[in-house]
């Protein structure tokens, strides 16, 4: 304190001598002494925090480690505290932000290096991201925000957060196009509006026209959105641009795939499997794409060679064992998903698919239990739930198959699909109305599907109830169905003389019968020539199906009475 005096009265007496020679004519007005030296103090205590900061910028071009960094903080914290005027205040403001981002780098680098992160990797999540606070509040830049948006997006993070510094790290990176490019390129990827992420795509593109990857990036976000066209341009753009990058390849071959373009599609998983020779995943697509075409023996020969890549793949053995099992290869075919469980017991959809083998080999019994598991752990799997409900209807087991169906139908009411089967379940047990009341509700979202226009084109013409009966209706429903069939399915085509019989015109009922017979195959043909032997006896068919009910009706509702009726096979109209 002595000293900072003494300093003081020397400035005030170098002021009071600048006094004598500042004197000028006279009538000047004489100078303030007292002011000048409360102006000189305010001078010296301005900066009186100059040393720390001096001492700030080596150690900041010195600095090594963290704790070097954490010195570089704390000098600039005393410069400020100590005094600076307003030009070095804001470079010691940049220095300490400058110092707490770096800080806050090397400390995530540490999060997100390492294959095996560190065990108190929140503790130094929490610390990178308050670093980054006090440095944003210095002097906010762009890449802040970038570092603070891949911190948030770790477990436990604010998503909220995350989002407003991307939208505030695209605000501040003006006409840095690397900077804006990536905080495009992450707002798209984490967003929720699909329109947003397809229009950050397109501005990241715009900012490297040359660059594939926000071409790629969009053709996947357009797949999932069922715009497989628009991904198909995008492909096609980015493999223009990196022609020799196999995954564009595979994936545009998935894309053909969807569109149905077979053809082009096996091109382009080829093409794929020559850029990737090694790549067991290559292998599976186009073992995939056999698989949908029906080339079974290609399919499992392709899905050994992604195995012998990858002996271990769940995805290879599965669709393996899909190809065995449609090529009624059952054996080999659980073979395989046996070893898929062994790899990763209960995986649903291997227990799932030794379901469907299981059935399809007559072991209905095994292939319940599967799925009651599955159903157990997944009580929403309403895909599983239905192929529960139609085995147990195999078994005629009719009364836990409804209460399955119903459990189902109230998760998704607009379910066509569950809808559709419960209508044949109950319309195999003579529940005609509320068959039909199922079948309408599946038309309304299905309006064009063969095989449900045909079951409730046959109910209204065939049922034994008067008042459920409408041949009109069923004409206009039966000629749909076998439209969306070219009127080559004997089943349609004997639904739709049924419907011809029931509105009254037998002669049309015969001719469409006639017709039926003539593609019919030799299980069709027995119960063909019964319906046509009631038309020209002048009698429309009548058909009350009840098979046996060991779960007889859901409660509160009978089956309707049944009227003696020519027979017919109710196996013809499945």
């Amino acid at each position: 304190m002595l000293a900072m005096l003494t300093r003081s009265m020397f400035l005030a007496a170098l002021v009071c001598c600048a006094v004598g020679v500042a004197r000028g004519d006279e009538g000047d007005e004489p100078i303030d002494a007292g002011a000048a030296t409360a102006a000189a103090d305010d001078k010296l205590f301005e900066n009186r925090g100059q040393s720390h900061l001096d001492e700030a910028v080596s150690a900041k071009l010195a600095a090594e480690n963290l704790d070097d960094l954490s010195r570089v903080i704390k000098l600039c914290e005393r410069a400020i505290d100590g005094g600076l005027n307003k030009e070095n205040r804001e470079f010691a403001e940049k220095l300490m932000a400058s110092a707490l981002f770096q800080r806050a780098q090397a400390v995530s680098a540490a999060i997100f290096g390492p294959a095996q992160p560190d065990s108190r990797w929140r503790e130094m999540r929490d610390a990178a991201l308050n670093d980054l606070s006090r440095a944003m509040e210095l002097d906010e830049q762009a890449a802040m925000y970038l570092l603070a948006v891949r911190l948030e997006s770790l477990p436990g993070g604010s998503r909220k957060r995350a989002m407003a510094a991307l939208d505030k790290a695209i605000d501040l990176a003006g006409d840095d196009a690397d900077t804006k490019f990536e905080a495009l390129m992450m707002r798209a990827g984490t967003g929720e509006s699909p329109e947003k992420k397809l229009s950050d795509y397109a501005a990241a593109h715009k900012l490297r026209p040359q660059d594939p990857v926000p071409l790629r990036a969009r053709g996947a976000l357009e797949l999932s959105l069922d715009r497989p066209e628009d991904a198909l341009a995008d492909f096609d753009a980015a493999i223009k641009l990196d022609p020799d990058h196999a995954p564009s390849y595979e994936v545009r071959g998935m894309t053909l795939t969807i569109l149905k373009r077979l053809d082009e599609a096996r091109e382009s998983y080829a093409r794929a499997a020559e850029l990737a020779p090694k790549s067991a995943a290559m292998f599976v697509q186009r073992a995939q794409l056999s698989l949908l075409t029906e080339q079974y023996d290609q399919a499992i020969e392709q899905a050994t060679q992604a195995l012998k890549l990858d002996p271990q793949m769940p995805g290879a053995l599965l669709l393996r064992a899909q190809a065995y099992a449609r090529s009624e290869r059952s054996e080999q075919a659980l073979a395989d998903i046996e070893q898929v469980l062994e790899l990763q017991p209960n995986l649903a959809p291997a227990v799932k698919l030794r379901a469907l083998v299981e059935a399809s080999a007559g072991k209905t019994t095994e292939a319940i239990a599967d799925l009651e598991r599955i159903v157990r752990e997944e009580p929403r799997d309403l895909e599983t739930q239905m192929q529960l409900a139609l085995l147990y209807r195999t078994q005629k087991n009719y009364t836990k198959a409804l209460s399955i169906f119903d459990a189902a139908v109230a998760i998704d009411p607009d379910n066509w699909m569950l809808r559709y089967a419960r209508g044949d379940a109950l319309l195999s047990i003579g529940r005609h109305k509320a068959a039909i009341a199922d079948y309408n509700a599946a038309v309304k979202q299905s309006p064009r599907q063969s095989g449900l226009l045909n079951n409730l084109a046959w109910v209204l013409a065939t049922s034994p109830a008067a008042d459920v009966r409408d041949g009109e209706r069923a004409v206009s429903l039966a000629k749909l169905a076998a439209e969306a069939t070219d009127f080559k399915q004997a089943n349609i085509l004997s639904t739709l003389g049924a419907a011809y019989a029931e509105a009254g015109d037998l002669d049309t009922a015969k001719k469409w019968v006639r017709k039926a017979l003539e593609i019919a195959d030799e299980q069709e043909r027995k119960a063909l020539e019964k319906e046509l032997a009631s038309y020209e006896a002048g009698k429309p068919v009548r058909e009350m199906q009840r098979e046996d009910q060991t779960a007889g009706s859901s409660a509160g509702e009978s089956a309707e009475a049944t009227t003696a009726s020519p027979p017919s096979s109710s196996a013809l109209k499945r």
